[in-house]
């Protein structure tokens, strides 16, 4: 079954998902679509769901900031620290062994 989302994204992480779906397209010689690469990464992050969540409570309770406009610098803190823990969760996570599906 698939399941359509929508999401809201910055410029640059825009721009980083279409570097990222652009390098594995070139990788694998296929025309991936952004779904594919975002249906990836998340088998990759169920992997790691439980060294993510330990660096996710370790940020503790936090307030999030508004969308509004002038509220930019605050966002761009809060999602800062939040991918901090998210990439040390995944970094903390065991490799991914190829018989894994």
């Amino acid at each position: 079954m698939m399941i359509k989302r929508e999401v809201v994204l910055t410029g640059s992480t825009d721009d980083t998902l279409t570097r990222l779906v652009d390098l594995y397209r070139r990788a694998t010689g296929t025309r991936l679509s952004t779904s594919h690469v975002v249906r990836i990464m998340l088998r990759g992050v169920a992997h790691c769901m439980d060294s993510v969540q330990r660096e996710a409570v370790r940020i503790g309770r936090r307030k999030l900031p508004a969308n509004a406009p002038g509220h930019e610098a605050e966002r761009e803190r809060f999602e800062h620290r939040l991918a901090q823990a998210f990439v040390n969760g995944m970094r903390a996570a065991a490799s991914l062994d190829a018989d894994e599906t």
